[in-house]
């Protein structure tokens, strides 16, 4: 074979791989440098807990956490660090195959789920706060936002 016929497309596949690369790196750098979605945690959480990854999931919470939702983790008795929330929150969740929180939308500042409760109770609506790249607080829809700071001072009273 004539190598005068070989060199251009030895030359132009190089280019064509020299160009893909380039590419590729730009588009992966500049992905890189770009920040995590404020309510990534959430998500992980989601999957996290839905493939039954207890401690991923726990790690999507800030460690002074603080959850009022359900009966295990009420205004009353709330769910503050992670020890509570992995035993009370996640854990009765993956065991219980219970239905998880459905992000409905986003205000900027909180993450509105539902989840899918019988038709006798009211909807189970959850509000997701973050802080850091962590998840901070979760509350029912129908709870005050400064009932989870009451309920939390209530938690450790030796913090005020």
């Amino acid at each position: 074979m004539n190598r005068w016929i070989v060199l251009p497309r030895i030359i132009s596949d190089s280019l064509c791989a020299a160009l893909l690369a380039g590419i590729l790196s730009g588009h992966l750098s500049a992905a890189a440098g770009e920040a995590d979605s404020p309510i990534k945690p959430y998500y992980d959480f989601i999957y996290y807990t839905s493939v039954g990854d207890v401690e991923r999931a726990l790690a999507q919470f800030a460690d002074d956490a603080a959850i009022v939702f359900g009966p295990s983790c009420s205004v009353a008795s709330p769910c503050v660090g992670k020890a509570a929330i992995k035993e009370r929150y996640i854990v009765p969740m993956v065991r219980g195959r219970q239905s998880l929180p459905l992000a409905e939308r986003y205000d900027g500042r909180r993450m509105h789920a539902r989840g899918s409760a019988p038709a006798h109770r009211l909807p189970d609506r959850q509000i997701f706060e973050f802080r850091d790249g962590r998840i901070a607080a979760v509350r029912a829809e129908g709870v005050p936002e400064v009932a989870v700071t009451v309920a939390t001072r209530r938690e450790h009273p030796s913090d005020d």
